[in-house]
């Protein structure tokens, strides 16, 4: 087999990689919306309380799946490759949606959940991964937000996809399934294909180590577990900041009568800043500084924007922090990634998995904490969030004042 490819086809291998991450983003958010009407409708609509518990829980399990199988997904990519590992999740994540699509009763949803969270949990890691060991250093962090992109918008397109297809598994019409179980028109049954078809076309993708060996990566060595470890710390506080926005702006607009419209109008917001600060942003204006300093910048300007949701009075606010939660967290999430995948040397898969479990952890603590605190005084998820997000900042502005002087000569070290 030849040592390098065409830069024409390691291009279309990229854009694979990428519609994988968008699948595997969809996969998770096409249920958000459904997920309580589906219970309610097993359940029965007089059933609150039990729609509810089973909510949290089916969304628990699958977060808690990907937490503890995204390392080992991440680990098993960099000793057979990320081509099998992204191929075995992907089949795995559209068996699972056709799982749900059949699904009669809370059982048959909780071993579908189950069984997506244990295979969609080796996408992000295998396909990150494999990012980071066919791009040269100087374009890792373009490609890492180009991926962080391709990840938001799966995350906007999974609850549209949901939305739009919902009265198809909400309401199920016997004539319009498929030898009576698969309804075509489905969200999970559409969205279940996508990633069968992507999976299938991952079968193509060539091993990254044989995609060039001029590209690849500078440093093949151990991994430098110190560093990684203060950058997934800084992961899942980041996520935490975004989750309890999130989760407390609902909360919050409910209170305000924002409605759920505006609401959602907020999400659409920062998902689209973000991908516009990932994609057009990021590559052209960050090079110049360095990657610690972008961390403390964005770091605190999220933590401003968290804290100013709670004072704000209307929509337009609300917008204005979001628009600038989300240019902090388009800034964050990439830029994370570059310096782990910089320093975990051969280990890509792995350290992407644990970025992933980190990312897990702060949206799974989010989520248990905003409402408690919410419920203690509204004010609360936001401030702690907030904290917790400038606590970052001066993390990573000491970080890199240590890396500064690390790498002065020894006359100019202080």
């Amino acid at each position: 087999m030849s040592g390098s490819i065409s830069p024409q086809r390691r291009h279309a291998q990229l854009v694979l990689v990428l519609a994988a991450l968008v699948a595997a983003a969809m996969s998770y958010g096409v249920t958000l919306p459904l997920m309580p009407f589906m219970l309610e409708r097993m359940l029965g609509a007089t059933n609150a309380d039990a729609v509810s518990w089973h909510t949290g829980m089916l969304t628990g399990l699958y977060t808690f799946a990907l937490f503890f199988l995204s390392p080992l997904w991440g680990a098993l990519a960099d000793r057979r490759g990320a081509r099998p590992v992204l191929v075995i999740g992907l089949l795995g994540a559209g068996a699972s949606l056709f799982l749900l699509d059949i699904a009669a009763n809370p059982s048959s949803l909780y071993l579908a959940r189950g069984f997506s969270g244990v295979l969609s949990a080796a996408i992000l890691p295998a396909g990150l991964g494999y990012v980071a060991e066919t791009t040269a250093a100087p374009q890792r962090t373009r490609n890492f937000s180009i991926a962080a992109a391709a990840t938001t918008i799966g995350f906007l397109l999974g609850p549209l996809v949901g939305s739009a297809l919902a009265s198809m598994v909400t309401v199920p019409i016997d004539s319009m399934r498929i030898a009576g179980a698969f309804m075509p028109d489905s969200p999970f049954f559409a969205t279940g294909l996508l990633c069968v078809a992507i999976g299938l076309g991952c079968v193509a993708l060539r091993h990254p180590r044989a995609v060039s060996q001029t590209d690849a990566m500078p440093s093949r060595g151990g991994a430098d577990l110190r560093s990684i470890g203060a950058y997934l710390l800084l992961t899942a506080l980041v996520v935490y900041g975004i989750s309890a926005a999130e989760v407390g702006v609902t909360l919050l607009g409910k209170l305000r009568s924002v409605g759920t419209e505006g609401i959602s109008r907020l999400f659409v917001v920062c998902g689209a800043v973000m991908i516009v600060v990932q994609v057009l942003g990021l590559p052209k204006r960050v090079r110049r500084f360095d990657d610690r300093r972008v961390l403390a910048i964005a770091l605190l300007g999220s933590a401003l924007a968290v804290a100013l949701l709670p004072w704000a009075r209307g929509l337009a606010t609300m917008s204005l922090a979001f628009v600038a939660l989300g240019a902090g967290i388009g800034l964050l999430i990439p830029v994370l990634a570059t310096l782990i995948s910089d320093a975990a040397g051969a280990d890509q898969g792995k350290a992407m998995g644990w970025q992933a479990a980190a990312a897990n952890l702060g949206q799974a603590t989010a989520a248990t904490a905003t409402g408690g605190l919410f419920t203690a005084a509204p004010p609360l998820p936001f401030v702690a969030a907030a904290a917790l997000l400038a606590a970052g900042a001066a993390a990573a502005a000491l970080l890199g004042r240590i890396a500064s002087v690390s790498r002065a000569p020894d006359g100019c070290k202080h």
